[in-house]
């Protein structure tokens, strides 16, 4: 072989036969001149010796081998080839071997650069010019001559360039304008192998072409079949192609291993192979843009440049499996020339099995041998296979055996070759890593759509047994439309002949069911029959591959999988190891799939039934980790409080999954705390009745663990107490309040915080009853000390004033309410803020007693900011927020805004109703406030009924002489008088009209009516205020 270079002035210099060694080289490819305008060998021959500038060098042809020279220097490539002057035309030996050879020698080109001599391009800011060498390039000569065809198709890149050396683009950004032009496949365009296109088609290729002499239109086509043969010119064209047609059929006779012959190159490679262990998944449903991708990506023909290694990546039972199977059926149906090998990495012995079996199809020797190093003459094989072939490698998830240093090393196994593919499917993604796949070749599978997984029940079982859509669409919730979960529960549905309701049943009856569900083997005969196919026993391998691997990591899935498997943030994690460490723990989980990471802060989700299967995996240690992780929520959970809302409500799901598990916690004190701050956080969120569960359950703890006179249980004892307030349970909270201020007192002292507390919140429960002169008795002794003990700016101290306040309004002591308001509302911006809930109460209840004074613009004004604010601060659903909006309703009803204030009444109503309760004090002063503004509206009839129901059930939840039972029976007595009233108005109006009708001549009728109809109707006003009671 010759190649050219550039001096270093610029001169070509020629380098003669190369036999071995070959450097890295560009080629040209173009039409030729006339045979002046060539460069030929011997007239570089004559240059070198004579040292003298030639007539050739002012030649076109000249200037395109230097053009070429330039181009293959800017892309760091020393040296180049050009037909026109590589090659000695006059020895009929050297271009026989040229020809037989060029096809080869253009393949093993780094770069081959089209000139295109008859292609301008221009440099029109508006893209015109692309226009016009697009259909110059359409009419190229070049694409009408016979040799441009193997230029066109054998190298690995191919760069065309204009007349004027402008890049235009290569041969895969223009492959569907060369398809066009060529009607060659844009399959072979992008590389794929000449022997997956059939004799016929490869001689289409030449229809349109043309070579100067006759005999060439079959010598060009050599390389395209692989063959090789004397060339007889003169022998003329029909001869030629007939040699042509009888070589390929000599040649078709190679090796059946699909290897070529030594020294040659297979022509047609033979039958390819097809080893798979399991037949194609009839039932295969969904993943359809997954397979199209997976088809397009593995394709031997996807990298021309080297083996193209693709990792599928996911959860174990997620499908990878399946998809790899039908992957493998689809490259043999769509590239019937492309073998297909299947290895299965589950063990060492499956993966030398594997190995062996792809050996013997291709019938290489010395696999006899005990000591032969199979994998490495499988290895050596492919890497000279002139077919294209896939190698799937299944189940490449244990590391250690596939990297360690006493393991197979998997990276020394995958052959070279261009001509291949090797697809893996792992669980783990260390596995892409170790093996340096780039990450647009990593796929991660995730679940089935619900869709597809209702398409795949569909497969086995009968309509009447998916007839309950809704259970159908639960139970995949409920196996996260997992593969294998799903084909498991479908084979159990199956054999069983029970419905997905049925099914579903049993699965949430307990987790020991579903474990036990989701343990049961099955039948599959798409799966290794040496594995174990439930999905719980699947997951048992990896857990024990990371517990060997990474204890530290095996720990933090044993304790995790006790708290709620969304948003688990990394403070949940148990103490103990430094951040390098935590991490690289954390990561292996995620490599498995058995966590996924939030993008948007530090937290992770972990899978359903992953969550289930290492409970039960856990088995007789399972009460110790259980404890180590409420030991950790008791120690990181803070002291619910607005400042800190945003920390205390993220973790309130994870304790509650603790607290809701059978699993004995022996660390009772920690068990104690988490149930106390739960409590407490559902009492700040306005859960009244999950705070009182909770609060019962740490009394009852606190009482058997530390003595019914610990302060921790006293102090349990007032959070039961006040949350029953907060409820209308009012002769409970004070029964609870009075014997648990006695113990305070007692044991604490009478000037203790604690015991402050319980004075303050007793006299709330008072006042919630009516009994306000007790109630304000006790708030100024309570106030006294505290701005005592305490000072006056502390917030238990302003709560008492705000307390202390509303009680006062609540007797009618309205200017002095009004000063304490203001007062103590100014304090609580100062030290609490002016979004503060504390501040938003004292808004709140400044705003009321301004309403009971008939300053309602003042009212309104404040209500209103009052109301925006808890919206956004404490949600629109918190009962704080449901009381400012009925006080806003009760001021536009004061200023005759009836409509606005019958709407937020009923909406307010509706919620309180949903969220308190439909036998709620505050519910029942909303069902008696709706009737108020019915009556002010003339809606008589509904809003006696309203009034009815009010007074029910005041008499029977707080009692019959409750200051509020009286206010309900009042205004349902003034309802029933004023419809009285109105009816009978309305009868003699009715009368009157009537005898107007018959008695026409008496003019004086119709006034006297009028009169009576705008006869004035008194009301009273009795609305029931809610004003809101701070407790400690």
């Amino acid at each position: 072989m010759h190649l050219l270079q550039l001096g270093a002035a610029g001169e070509l210099v020629l380098i003669k036969d190369i036999t071995r060694d070959i450097p890295p080289y560009a080629v040209l490819s173009h039409t030729w001149g006339s045979n002046d305008e060539e460069v030929k060998l011997q007239d570089l021959n004559i240059t070198s010796q004579m040292g003298s500038e030639a007539k050739w060098m002012q030649t076109h042809g000249y200037q395109k081998i230097l053009f070429c020279g330039q181009q293959a220097k800017h892309d760091g490539i020393e040296h180049f080839w050009v037909d026109t002057c590589c090659i000695d035309k006059t020895s009929s030996a050297e271009l026989t071997e040229a020809i037989n050879s060029m096809f080869r020698w253009y393949q093993d080109a780094q770069k081959c650069y089209v000139f295109l001599s008859d292609v301008h391009s221009g440099s029109q800011a508006d893209g015109s010019d692309e226009l016009a060498w697009k259909s110059e390039f359409q009419k190229s000569r070049w694409f009408r001559r016979g040799w441009t065809l193997q230029e066109l198709l054998a190298p690995q890149s191919v760069e065309f360039f204009s007349a004027e050396g402008q890049r235009l683009g290569d041969k895969k950004s223009l492959v569907r304008l060369v398809h066009s032009i060529t009607g060659i496949p844009s399959s072979a365009l992008q590389g794929h192998p000449m022997c997956e296109f059939d004799t016929l088609e490869r001689m289409s290729w030449l229809a349109k072409r043309q070579t100067t002499r006759e005999e060439d239109l079959a010598y060009c086509m050599l390389g395209i079949f692989g063959v090789q043969m004397p060339l007889l010119y003169g022998e003329g064209g029909d001869r030629a192609q007939v040699r042509l047609r009888e070589t390929i059929a000599k040649w078709s006779g190679a090796s059946r291993s699909g290897l070529p012959l030594p020294g040659r190159q297979s022509a047609v490679p033979p039958d390819p192979h097809f080893i798979v262990p399991f037949g194609r998944n009839a039932d295969f449903v969904g993943r359809r843009d997954l397979v199209e991708q997976l088809v397009g990506q593995v394709h031997p023909s996807a990298n021309d440049d080297a083996c193209q290694k693709t990792v599928v990546e996911g959860l174990g039972g997620v499908g990878k499996t399946q998809l790899a199977l039908e992957v493998a059926y689809r490259i043999r149906r769509e590239s019937p020339a492309c073998s297909v090998f299947w290895v299965s990495a589950v063990n060492a012995a499956t993966l030398e099995n594997g190995y062996r079996d792809i050996g013997s199809a291709l019938e290489l020797s010395g696999l006899e041998d005990d000591k032969a190093d199979v994998k490495g003459l499988v290895k050596a094989a492919l890497g000279k296979c002139p077919g294209s072939w896939l190698l799937i490698i299944d189940n490449a998830d244990d590391v250690d055996l596939l990297f360690g240093d006493d393991g197979v090393d998997l990276r020394g196994c995958l052959p070279p070759s261009p001509h291949g593919s090797v697809l893996l499917t792992t669980r783990f993604h260390q596995v892409a890593v170790e093996l340096d796949v780039p990450t647009r070749n990593i796929l991660r599978v995730a679940e089935m759509s619900e869709d597809e997984a209702i398409e795949m029940l569909q497969t086995a079982l009968s309509d009447k047994q998916m007839r309950d859509t809704a259970s159908t669409k639960s139970l995949l919730a409920l196996l996260m439309c997992l593969p294998l979960a799903v084909k498991q529960a479908m084979a159990y549905m199956k054999q069983t002949s029970v419905s997905t309701t049925r099914y579903l049943e049993n699965c949430r009856r307990s987790n020991k069911d579903q474990i036990k569900l989701l343990s049961r083997d099955f039948e599959d005969s798409s799966r290794y029959r040496d594995i174990a196919n439930p999905i719980i026993t699947t997951w048992l391998i990896s857990f024990q591959h990371i517990e060997m691997r990474c204890p530290l990591a095996a720990r933090y899935l044993k304790s995790l999988c006790f708290l709620a498997e969304k948003d688990i943030l990394l403070s949940l994690l148990p103490d103990g190891a430094d951040e390098m460490e935590k991490d690289e723990a954390v990561g292996i989980l995620v490599g498995y799939a058995f966590i996924t990471e939030r993008e948007e802060d530090k937290s992770f989700d972990m899978h359903r039934l992953v969550r289930l299967a290492t409970r039960n995996w856990l088995a007789d240690t399972r009460a110790n980790y259980f404890t180590e992780m409420a030991q950790q929520l008791a120690r990181i959970y803070p002291w619910p409080q607005h400042e800190n809302r945003s920390v205390w409500v993220r973790y309130m799901p994870h304790v509650e999954a603790i607290l809701g598990d059978e699993t004995e916690c022996t660390d009772l004190e920690a068990y104690g705390d988490l149930l106390s701050a739960v409590g407490n956080s559902y009492d700040m969120l306005g859960k009244y009745e999950e705070a009182e569960t909770m609060h019962r359950k740490t009394l009852e703890l606190k009482e058997e663990v530390l003595g019914p006179e610990h302060p921790s249980t006293l102090s349990s004892m007032n959070n039961l107490a006040s949350v029953l307030d907060s409820q209308g349970k009012y002769e409970e909270a004070e029964t609870m309040h009075r014997k648990e201020l006695g113990l305070c007192k007692r044991v604490l002292g009478p000037e203790h915080p604690s015991t402050l507390s319980s004075m303050n919140n007793l006299a709330s429960v008072l006042s919630s009853q009516g009994k306000y002169e007790e109630a304000e008795t006790m708030h100024r002794k309570t106030l006294e000390l505290q701005e005592e003990v305490l000072g006056p700016e502390h917030p238990s101290t302003l709560d008492s004033m705000n307390n202390l306040a509303s009680v006062l309004s609540s007797q009618g002591k309205y200017e002095e309410a009004e000063t304490m308001h203001r007062k103590e509302l100014g304090l609580c911006k100062r030290v609490l803020g002016p979004e503060h809930p504390s501040t938003l109460s004292s808004m709140n209840n400044l705003a009321s007693v301004l309403d009971s004074q008939g300053k309602y613009e003042e009212a309104e004004l404040m209500h209103r900011k009052t109301l925006e604010l808890k919206e956004e601060v404490l949600g629109p659903e918190h009962p704080s927020t449901l009381s400012s909006m009925n006080n806003l309703a009760s001021v536009l009803s004061s200023q005759g805004k009836y409509e606005e204030a019958e709407t937020m009444y009923r909406k307010t109503l509706e919620l309180r109703e949903e969220v308190l309760g439909p036998e709620h004090p505050n519910t029942l002063a909303s069902i008696n406030n709706l009737a108020l503004v019915l009556r002010k509206r003339g809606h008589y009839r509904p809003a006696q009924e309203f009034h009815q129901k009010a007074l029910f059930l005041m008499e029977k939840v707080v009692g019959q002489d409750h200051p509020n039972t009286r206010i309900c029976r009042n205004n349902l007595n003034e309802a029933v008088e004023q419809r009285r009233k109105t009816e009978q108005e309305s009868l003699q109006d009715s009368q009157l009209h009537s005898d107007v009708e018959q008695n026409p001549g008496n003019t004086g009728g119709e006034d006297t009516a009028a009169q009576q109809m705008k006869t004035a109707r008194g009301m009273r006003r009795l609305v029931t205020k809610l004003y809101t009671f701070r407790k400690k």
